[in-house]
């Protein structure tokens, strides 16, 4: 269960809060942050996550979320377990998570998109011959992300879009005024735009404005994915027609096509240069077979 992680953060906790402690050995005692009692009252019980404080009323126990309830006026224990993880950057799902992931998965089903699995922490697809997979099913979309896999959406025709992935933050002003309002995704060096496919622009990349655009045999991490550790933030707005204006300035930057990242994932796949096995990672009744670390 979730919860069992945030418990062990006691002293993390105490110690980001400046709360006096002792340790010795197995011994930690705390001054109780409910009575604030001096010298320290409170210690934690050897091989527990709980704490036990002689001065409060009725000897009272208390455990890292009901601190953080106090001290972080947090009105539940969701509240308070939401508070740690995004603290410390803790690697659980939530409840909140959960709610935000079918959400996002919703969104993904509604517009039809088609994903693959992206190796743990990463970019690279799993799957052999991805660009000619099909995987639209939501219930498949989960058993990846519960094995701990990332997500990426097929960019062209099939999933029916083009996405613009900026390589820089901020946005370059020339592209900020053309984009208009659509989908948008935030990476970690970046953004990627997402517009009804736009069979005119060239899958290619663009150094100018450091940009890949992303079109037929491509594919782009997206949200909960996490890339180095980093989640991916997604703004669920309806995906926008690429407006003319940035169309033709796209246009005038694309000379000759060059190779975009996922071109050279799809390329690193094929050759020595990819360390990973794709064939170990066979996709069958849903589950999958093989893991990746």
């Amino acid at each position: 269960m979730y919860k069992e992680p945030i418990l062990s953060y006691l002293l993390e906790y105490l110690k980001h809060k400046k709360i006096p402690y002792k340790k010795s050995g197995k011994v930690v005692m705390i001054q109780c942050p409910f009575c604030n009692k001096e010298p320290m009252s409170a210690n934690k019980i050897p091989n527990t996550n709980i704490v036990n404080c002689f001065n409060c009323k009725d000897k009272k126990k208390y455990n890292v979320i009901d601190i953080v309830m106090k001290l972080e006026n947090k009105k539940n224990e969701e509240d308070a377990i939401q508070y740690l993880k995004e603290l410390f950057n803790i690697n659980i799902i939530t409840k909140k998570d959960e709610t935000e992931i079918e959400k996002l998965l919703d969104y993904y089903e509604k517009n039809a998109f088609d994903l693959v699995p992206i190796a743990k922490d990463d970019k690279r697809p799993i799957e052999k011959d991805w660009t000619n997979k099909e995987h639209k099913d939501k219930n498949e979309w989960k058993t990846w992300l519960n094995n701990g896999l990332n997500i990426g959406v097929k960019t062209g025709t099939r999933s029916k879009i083009t996405i613009i992935d900026i390589d820089q933050k901020p946005i370059p002003e020339e592209i900020k005024k053309a984009m208009g309002k659509t989908l948008m995704q935030e990476s970690t060096n970046g953004f990627h735009l997402f517009y009804k496919y736009e069979e005119s622009l060239p899958k290619s990349r663009i150094d100018e404005l450091k940009i890949d655009i992303e079109n037929n045999g491509g594919q782009v991490v997206i949200a909960p994915s996490k890339v180095k550790g980093i989640s991916r933030k997604i703004a669920l707005n309806d995906i926008a027609q690429m407006p003319k204006e940035l169309l033709e300035l796209l246009k005038s930057k694309t000379t000759v096509p060059r190779q975009t990242q996922s071109e050279k994932i799809r390329e690193d796949i094929q050759t020595e240069n990819f360390k990973i096995d794709p064939t170990k990672f066979a996709l069958k009744n849903n589950n999958l077979e093989g893991s990746c670390n």
